[in-house]
C-alpha cells in the first residue's frame, strides 16, 4: 500500500505568488480587453470580493461564469460611478440624474400604480395638509 502511494505521489512546485499574481493580471487584461494594467487590478480586487461571498455558499452554488463576471462588474461601475458622482454634483443635479436614471417612466401611458412621488417634509406640516396633497395626486 505505502509503495502504491510512494510511486503515485507527485509534487509540483509552482511559480511564487507575485509572478503567478502578475499573469492573473495579465490574462484579465486580455480576456476583458483592458485597456491598461491598472483597470486588471480593480478587476481583480473587485472580483476577489465576488469569490470570497461565493466561497461562503454551499458546494453546488460555488460556481461563476465569463458572462457573470461581467454583470457583476457593470452592476459594480455603475454603483462605484454614481457614487462617485453624487459628491462632484450638487444635491439637485445628483437627485436630478438619479430620477431620470430609475424613475422616468419612457413609455406613452403609465398605469396608476406604477407612479412614485416623494415629498419632502418637516414636522411642521399637518397630517391634514398631507392628506390633501395625496388626495389631489390620486386624482389627477
Amino acid at each position: 500500500m505505502k509503495d502504491r502511494f510512494v510511486s503515485s505521489f507527485y509534487i509540483q512546485f509552482s511559480a511564487d505568488y507575485e509572478s503567478q499574481f502578475l499573469a492573473l493580471i495579465d490574462m484579465m487584461q486580455a480576456s476583458f480587453s483592458l485597456p491598461d494594467k491598472d483597470e486588471a487590478f480593480l478587476y481583480h480586487s473587485l472580483f476577489r470580493s465576488k469569490l470570497m461571498d461565493l466561497s461562503l455558499k454551499d458546494e453546488p452554488d460555488r460556481q461563476i461564469s465569463k458572462p457573470d463576471l461581467e454583470g457583476f462588474i457593470n452592476s459594480a461601475e455603475k454603483t462605484l460611478f454614481y457614487a462617485a458622482y453624487s459628491k462632484y454634483l450638487d444635491r439637485h443635479k445628483y437627485e436630478t440624474l438619479i430620477k431620470g436614471q430609475y424613475f422616468t417612466i419612457k413609455t406613452a401611458n403609465l398605469d396608476n400604480f406604477e407612479r412614485l412621488f416623494i415629498i419632502d417634509c418637516d414636522q411642521a406640516v399637518s397630517l391634514v395638509d398631507l392628506n390633501k396633497v395625496a388626495n389631489q395626486l390620486g386624482k389627477k
